[in-house]
């Protein structure tokens, strides 16, 4: 399939943090990877298995239960999770979904795994993740990272990072922060609080930068690397 070239599928933390931290990213669509069984959460998983995905992160196990240990995304996990006020679309309908990294790296092919999912293409993972006109799931990715939280001094930042496409109407506005943080507040209850926007690209930065002091006296942060 044909993709559009302004489509950024932006999956890791900028500039020299992407080193720093290990991180690697690419196309999120992840064409050529395979597709496995649709599988609820923990189903047909023995014990000691990682299950195909997670709705809740209680706590940072859980995120390292599903993170890959090695490789350009060691430590992270993606979600995608939907958007408050559109109507619920399969696989995802209205749940947060955070990946197991082991099986899938990219959002497409794991999407694709799931019931309902496999008939989903690239062209939808952009209309359906990062336009905001025709937008059902948000789409990212979160790590714990352990060094203090910018706002609140605490051990550790739960950084979590936004998909968006650099066109207009589509690039990364405030209220995008805002709804992407009551995700985590819901879907990750035990790493919320130390929850940190992270951008991932130049133009997402150059947001961040002039909506930081906004969203701090919101008690949001912003993690700048």
């Amino acid at each position: 399939m044909t993709r559009t070239p302004r489509a950024l599928l932006l999956v890791a933390i900028v500039g020299v943090a992407l080193q720093a931290l290990g991180t690697a990213c690419a196309d999120d669509a992840g064409e050529g990877e395979g597709e496995g069984e649709g599988e609820g959460e923990g189903e047909g998983e023995g014990e000691g298995e990682v299950p195909p995905y997670l709705e809740q992160l209680d706590d940072a196990r859980d995120l390292a239960l599903l993170a890959a240990g090695d490789g350009p995304v060691a430590g992270a996990v993606k979600y995608v999770a939907a958007v408050s006020g559109v109507a619920p679309r399969a696989p995802v309908f209205d749940r947060c979904l955070f990946q197991d990294m082991h099986r899938h790296e990219y959002h497409l092919p794991f999407l694709q795994s799931l019931d309902g999912g496999e008939a989903l293409d690239f062209d939808d993972y952009q209309e359906l993740v990062l336009r905001r006109a025709t937008r059902a799931w948000w789409g990212g990715e979160v790590r714990v990272l352990e060094r203090p939280h910018p706002l609140t001094g605490g051990p550790i930042t739960f950084a979590v990072s936004l998909y968006t496409e650099d066109t207009p109407d589509n690039r990364l506005v405030i209220d995008d922060v805002r709804a992407v943080h009551a995700v985590m507040q819901r879907c990750a209850p035990g790493l919320a609080a130390a929850f940190a926007f992270v951008p991932v690209s130049n133009e997402q930065r150059t947001t961040a930068v002039a909506i930081e002091a906004t969203l701090a006296a919101e008690g949001i942060a912003v993690w700048l690397p």
